[in-house]
């Protein structure tokens, strides 16, 4: 926390958009910036609180169209991310939104494990240096 550039925009948004030209590395990043700016519904859920959502963006600005075959590696990169992450994330597969978009679920108690095991050692590197 405090690691990361401000978010813009609403800091607890429930849903991160993934552009698919995203490389794993950069993917995994996101996973991480979502997961911090989300830490307190994630560490104190609430039987109101939605999902965790992410969306695998079909488009980026000034795009042009995008091939099949480009997306689908672009989801293969998705959930290598989230198995390459330590502990792993579990995201499993939601839905099709109407831009004909794949919408992925955070599983919370991955995304608590993560959370839990990243603040201990960011303590013990930043506060035991």
């Amino acid at each position: 926390m405090g690691c990361y550039p401000a978010l813009q925009g609403n800091l607890y948004c429930r849903i991160l958009s993934i552009p698919y030209s995203l490389s794993e590395i950069e993917m995994m990043l996101a996973f991480e910036m979502f997961i911090v700016s989300n830490a307190g519904n994630i560490q104190n859920p609430s039987p109101f609180n939605q999902a965790l959502q992410i969306v695998l963006k079909r488009k980026e600005e000034d795009d042009v169209c995008l091939s099949d075959n480009d997306y689908h590696a672009a989801m293969s990169r998705l959930m290598l991310a989230a198995q390459n992450t330590n502990p792993k994330l579990g995201i499993k597969y939601a839905t099709v939104n109407v831009c004909k978009e794949q919408v992925f679920t955070l599983d919370h108690l991955s995304a608590l494990k993560w959370l839990n095991k990243n603040m201990k050692w960011a303590g013990k590197v930043w506060l035991f240096s």
